[in-house]
């Protein structure tokens, strides 16, 4: 599986990308160079298309679909409910730096044309790189790989056709760097380890659960993109070799530059049950729909246990949880969903929110006050983030230099 890290509230505190199972090359390629630049994407576990909270961090990520409801009639909803909460959840790990990803840096790809759309036929080529090919049924299969990975990721995609477009043009790019530092890799002898081919093969065999459904290629092909792969990042190891030294002064410098960025927002913890909106409901239906949300209250004023019914009940994937979303940050929300978070008394099971996923029910739990992260508590990180940063730069200016003396040729459709 391919997994960018991404940079955020709620985000995990990682500023390097992270391929345990290499894909194609142009994929590693497009990792390699442009980190960040298309969309920052997470492998996530299987969900339905619900209520999806984006940067929160629950015990659980709760991933089965709840029963439909069978509720009673139901009565009037008072004013204020309150309850007592569960036990606290367990202390969780220190709030996430966000750090600026790099900017976008497409290659010069025929003055910024979409090429993967200049060819009618599979097998077309659409660029060349020193005797090196490009079709585009393969182009368009590394595109379409990309895209998963975005889906499956669980954020939203805003402009489909612009990501698309986007990624159609680092597909290209990425032909073209990793063709030239694979060739320069071999000129340079650079050899690969049969081992840890073999280990990375071994580690391909068994698929990610959400990866389970995804197409496999042969043992042959997965060999040959390893071994590239392998040899492509011996070959930057080498050029950046020495050069990634970061000094305490640097360091302290970024911190200073980018504090606000180590902040961690505010957050909530909280459960919720849901009661899922379907695009065919009508006024009547959504009316009913939060009738029966209503019962639900009234059942848990009356002693019944929120998380019990939530795991009957509700629409949401936390549901499995208990409800429970766990810590949420301020600004991951729909807006109307987030301020009953940060609205409501920790306790009270306050009335029906409704977002453009259903109606809900939420408890607020607990509540955590924003704070900054000290600069030694990030100093690893940021360490880490700037020796990844010279590895892409130094990557980058090497292959503008093999551009300069390449012989690439982009097809136009009457070629």
């Amino acid at each position: 599986m391919t997994q960018l890290h991404r940079f955020g509230p709620g985000a995990p505190a990682s500023f390097s990308v992270s391929i345990p199972t290499p894909q194609r090359l142009a994929v590693t390629v497009l990792l390699i160079l442009s980190f960040g630049a298309i969309s920052e994407a997470q492998d996530a576990p299987a969900r339905r298309k619900t209520f999806r909270v984006q940067g929160t961090q629950p015990a659980e990520e709760a991933t089965q679909p709840a029963p439909q409801d069978n509720l009673p009639p139901p009565r009037p909803a008072s004013e204020k409910i309150v309850i007592p909460p569960p036990p606290p959840p367990p202390p969780a790990p220190p709030g996430a730096i966000k750090l600026p990803a790099p900017p976008l840096r497409p290659a010069n790809t025929a003055d910024g044309k979409d090429l993967t759309k200049t060819a009618t036929d599979a097998d077309t080529v659409i660029v060349t790189v020193d005797g090196a090919s490009l079709t585009r049924g393969d182009a368009q299969r590394q595109v379409e790989e990309t895209l998963a990975a975005l889906s499956r990721s669980g954020r939203p995609v805003p402009k489909e056709h612009r990501v698309r477009q986007k990624a159609q043009r680092y597909v290209v790019d990425s032909f073209i760097a990793g063709t030239l530092l694979e060739n320069e890799a071999k000129r340079r002898g650079i050899a690969v380890d049969k081992a840890a081919v073999q280990k990375a093969i071994d580690q391909r065999a068994k698929p990610a659960e959400n990866e389970a459904d995804q197409p496999t290629a042969s043992e042959k092909d997965l060999r040959k993109t390893i071994e590239r792969n392998l040899r492509i990042r011996a070959l930057i190891d080498s050029v950046t070799k020495g050069q990634d030294a970061v000094t305490a002064a640097e360091v302290k410098s970024f911190y200073k530059k980018n504090r606000q960025r180590f902040r961690t927002p505010e957050q909530a913890r909280a459960r919720h049950i849901l009661i899922e909106y379907e695009e065919k409901d009508d006024r009547a239906t959504r009316k009913a729909k939060k009738a029966r949300l209503a019962a639900l209250r009234q059942r848990i004023a009356a002693g019944e246990d929120f998380a019990e019914l939530a795991a009957e009940h509700s629409a949401c994937p936390s549901a499995a949880n208990g409800g429970d979303l766990g810590f949420v940050p301020r600004g991951s929300m729909s807006k109307p969903f987030e301020k009953a978070l940060f609205s409501q008394e920790i306790g009270e099971v306050g009335k029906t929110v409704e977002t453009r996923f259903g109606c809900h029910i939420v408890q607020v739990l607990a509540r955590r006050e924003s704070t900054i992260r000290s600069l030694e508590e990030g100093r690893a990180q940021i360490e880490t983030h700037l020796q990844a940063e010279r590895k892409r730069k130094a990557t980058r200016d090497l292959v503008q230099t093999l551009r300069k003396s390449a012989s690439i040729v982009f097809h136009k459709r009457n070629e």
